[in-house]
């Protein structure tokens, strides 16, 4: 994402969330899956559509969820976590709303 549209959506989820809500989104945004995610969508270019492209990471998840690819429990429930976060912040750039 860009500088701009991320000190916008940080602007407005400061003015909207609770303190406790932007840490915590701020600490998933820092984590080595969400940034898995943003390379992970930006390797499927190449795939039409947003939902699409939504499709096969989902996909992607859940192929490394059932062969317990993630190792722990805990790390697959972050990374669904940074999974879902990503992709409202696709959903929310797409919207042209830098927010909900």
């Amino acid at each position: 994402m860009s500088r701009s549209t991320r000190s916008c959506r940080d602007e407005w989820e400061r003015i909207l969330l609770t303190k406790e809500e932007v840490q915590l989104r701020t600490r998933i945004r820092a984590r080595k899956s969400y940034n898995y995610w943003v390379n992970m969508w930006n390797r499927l270019k190449h795939i039409r559509g947003t939902s699409a492209r939504t499709k096969a990471i989902w996909v992607v998840y859940e192929a490394i969820n059932e062969n317990h690819g993630w190792g722990y429990r805990s790390l697959a429930g972050y990374a669904e976590q940074s999974l879902n976060l990503f992709l409202h912040d696709i959903k929310a750039q797409k919207e042209g709303t830098g927010f909900e």
